[in-house]
């Protein structure tokens, strides 16, 4: 049960055992990287940030409540770290690209991928539906939707969270999923 094993070690960390602080890098270094991977998308970029929160983590873990989860806690940590450069990465104006001619290149070979008006608004409306039937199912199911689709978590992180059966969390996301499909289809 890695949850168990991530409170051991972040005690043994901070009792100072340093091994135990590299391994707890090693375990979820892979999956740091790859949230970062999916936000900044450059590995190049991804590497500087999965460095950079691990230097977070190290400022930050003896402030970490052991009773939490913290696989969540370094995911929010990770996903922030990624906003955090996204926000700050310098972009280079489309007038740059314009030759000896005084042409820009990039306007013959670059589509508009901006969504139109219409898609905008589809896409608004959407959110909005799917909002309001996710507030209409049982707390219980809401909560281990939002948990599952908002926070990334596994059936057993969510089972382990709630104190319940694993078959039990399953079979009530399974059972939201059905909810959510039927009253969504009968939208109009």
């Amino acid at each position: 049960m890695p949850e168990k094993n991530d409170a051991e070690l972040i005690s043994r960390y901070r009792r100072g055992d340093n091994n135990a602080l590299s391994i707890l890098i090693a375990r979820y270094l892979k999956l740091v990287f790859s949230i970062a991977v999916h936000y900044v998308k450059n590995t190049a970029d991804a590497e500087d940030i999965t460095q950079e929160v691990f230097v977070r983590v190290w400022k930050n873990i003896k402030q970490f409540d052991l009773q939490k989860t913290f696989k969540p806690w370094l995911s929010r940590i990770t996903i922030n770290a990624s906003l955090d450069f996204l926000r700050t990465k310098k972009t280079i104006s489309f007038s740059q690209f314009k030759s000896v001619d005084h042409e820009n290149f990039l306007t013959e070979i670059i589509s508009d991928q901006a969504l139109s008006m219409t898609e905008t608004l589809i896409n608004d409306e959407t959110a909005k539906t799917l909002s309001t039937a996710v507030n209409q199912l049982p707390a219980k199911d809401q909560e281990i939707f939002s948990l599952h689709h908002d926070n990334d978590w596994s059936f057993r992180e969510i089972a382990n969270k709630l104190a319940e059966p694993l078959n039990t969390v399953k079979s009530r996301y399974r059972r939201a999923l059905l909810f959510l499909r039927r009253l969504l289809t009968k939208q109009p």
